[in-house]
C-alpha cells in the first residue's frame, strides 16, 4: 500500500470519528467506564494490600527477660544475660530488628499512661516501689515475615533467661488470611471486569460497524482490499481508545485524590491506614500509560475485528 494511500486512510479514520460522532461517543463512554472499573479494582487491591502490609510491619513481639527461681519467684536478668540474649536474637532468622526496652523506661511509661488517664497522685502511689522496680527488662522484636511468627516465637521462648514472650499470633494469622482473601477477590474482580468490558466493547464496536455495513460492502465490490477497508476503522478505534484512556487517567487522578482527602479528614481512620495508602503521584505515570495502552489496544482491535464478518461479500 502506498504512503499516500495510508495517509488518506488515516485521515479517513480521524474523520470517521466526527462523521459518526454519536456511535463514537457511545464507544468512548463504554470504553471509559470499562477502563475505570478495571483501574479502580486494581487501585483498591494495591491499597488494601498496602494497608495490611503496613499493619503487619507494626506487629512486634515483646520478649521479657528473667528467670523463675526454685522458690517460684521472678529473678530479673543481669546485664551479662541481656547481652547474650541480644546476640542470640540478632542471629535468628525472620528477625528484622530488635529494640531494648528497659524496666526503668517501662516503669516511667506506666506512670505517664496513668497520668494521661486522669489518675491523681501517681508519684505518691508508686513512691514505695520506686527503688524496687518489679517490671522486667524486655526486647521489642520486629519480624521480617509474620507468616512465620508462631515458629519464631517458639524459637525465642526456648532461649535461656527468656521469662515470657507476648505476641499477637491470632491477629497475625487474621492478617495473613485477610491478605489472601483480598488478593483472591481482587484478581477475580479485575478478571471479571476485564471480561465484561471486552464483551461490552466488542458489542458496541459491532453496532458501530453494522451501521456502516453498506459502506463496507460498496468498498469491497469496487475492489478495495481488506486492509484498505480495515485501516480507517482501526484508526477510528485507536483514536477513541486513546481519548478514553487519557480521560480515564484524569478522572482517576482527581477521584483518587478526593477520596484520599476525604479519608484524611477522619483522623482515627487515617492513623490506622495512612502509611499503607499508595500516593497516586507514585503510580500516576504507569497507570496513565496502562490506561492509554489498554484503551488504544481494545478500541483499535475491537473495531477492526468487528469489520471482519462484513468483508466476506
Amino acid at each position: 500500500m502506498k504512503i499516500g494511500s495510508v495517509n488518506y486512510l488515516i485521515n479517513e479514520g480521524f474523520e470517521n470519528v466526527w462523521r459518526n460522532k454519536i456511535m463514537a461517543f457511545a464507544s468512548f463512554c463504554v470504553l471509559l467506564v470499562s477502563i475505570l472499573l478495571v483501574g479502580f479494582s486494581f487501585l483498591f487491591a494495591i491499597n488494601i494490600n498496602g494497608i495490611i502490609g503496613d499493619i503487619e510491619d507494626k506487629n512486634e513481639i515483646a520478649v521479657y527477660l528473667g528467670d523463675i527461681d526454685s522458690n517460684n519467684e521472678f529473678v530479673p536478668a543481669d546485664y551479662a544475660d541481656i547481652a547474650i540474649i541480644e546476640g542470640q536474637l540478632l542471629n535468628m532468622d525472620n528477625i528484622e530488628s530488635i529494640t531494648f526496652y528497659s524496666k526503668e523506661q517501662a516503669f516511667l511509661d506506666m506512670k505517664n499512661q496513668l497520668r494521661s488517664n486522669g489518675e491523681d497522685n501517681v508519684d505518691v502511689l508508686f513512691s514505695e516501689i520506686e527503688n524496687e522496680n518489679p517490671l522486667p527488662d524486655a526486647y521489642r522484636v520486629k519480624l521480617t515475615d509474620v507468616n512465620k511468627m508462631s515458629q519464631t516465637v517458639a524459637n525465642i521462648s526456648a532461649l535461656p533467661h527468656v521469662y515470657k514472650v507476648n505476641s499477637p499470633n491470632t491477629f497475625a494469622n487474621v492478617l495473613v488470611e485477610l491478605r489472601k482473601i483480598v488478593t483472591f477477590i481482587s484478581i477475580g474482580v479485575m478478571a471479571a471486569m476485564t471480561l465484561i468490558s471486552l464483551v461490552i466493547i466488542s458489542n458496541s464496536a459491532k453496532v458501530s460497524v453494522y451501521a456502516r455495513r453498506n459502506e463496507i460492502n460498496i468498498m469491497k465490490y469496487v475492489g478495495a482490499t481488506n486492509a484498505f477497508i480495515r485501516l480507517p476503522f482501526f484508526v477510528e478505534g485507536l483514536v477513541i481508545g486513546l481519548l478514553a484512556g487519557f480521560s480515564a487517567s484524569v478522572i482517576t487522578w482527581f477521584t483518587y485524590d478526593y477520596i484520599i482527602s476525604a479519608i484524611s479528614n477522619e483522623q482515627t481512620v487515617l492513623l490506622i491506614i495512612q502509611n499503607g495508602l499508595v500516593p497516586f503521584e507514585s503510580i500516576a505515570f504507569p497507570v496513565a500509560i496502562a490506561y492509554v495502552a489498554i484503551g488504544a489496544l481494545i478500541g483499535s482491535m475491537g473495531t477492526a475485528l468487528s469489520v471482519r464478518k462484513h468483508l466476506d461479500v
